[in-house]
């Protein structure tokens, strides 16, 4: 449980870094599988850092992060945008009742940003973990963050 915490405390403490240099930062929240709080930082030219803290109705706990890349923007107004996104990341999924298991993972959605101050967006993330068994996990759901 220690690796976990000292794991989250460095992915927190990175982009708490990233988001004090450039001054923009999201909360909100997830509902999907799994259901979560999920927090964005922004990096450079539409670029961001998300990261998902997260459980599921199996009493798994999750931890992801993504660093997304603008791919389209596919409206824009003075009030309004609509962008596609995805990246690579990184997750950790534990379990009360095995132990816990790391890999990759991806991440595409799509974004739409009001008043330039909320995001409502949808998202899904194939997953593959590599500790103890290498096997393929997809998840997803719909947010919103209030962006600051």
């Amino acid at each position: 449980m220690k690796k976990h915490i000292t794991l989250i405390l460095l992915v927190l403490g990175f982009v708490t870094h990233l988001s004090a240099q450039q001054h923009a930062f999201g909360i909100g929240a997830v509902v999907g599988s799994p259901t979560g709080i999920s927090a964005r930082f922004n990096a450079s030219s539409g670029d961001f850092v998300d990261a998902l803290l997260a459980w599921d109705v199996d009493q798994n706990t999750f931890f992801q992060g993504h660093y997304n890349f603008r791919l389209s923007t596919l409206e824009q107004g003075p009030n309004h945008e609509t962008v596609l996104y995805g990246g690579p990341g990184l997750y950790v999924r534990s379990n009360v009742f095995e132990q816990s298991n790391f890999g990759f993972s991806g991440n595409f959605g799509v974004g739409w940003t009001f008043k330039r101050n909320l995001e409502v967006f949808a998202e899904v993330s194939p997953k593959i973990g590599l500790v103890r068994q290498t096997d393929f996990l997809m998840t997803g759901g719909l947010g919103f963050r209030y962006l600051f």
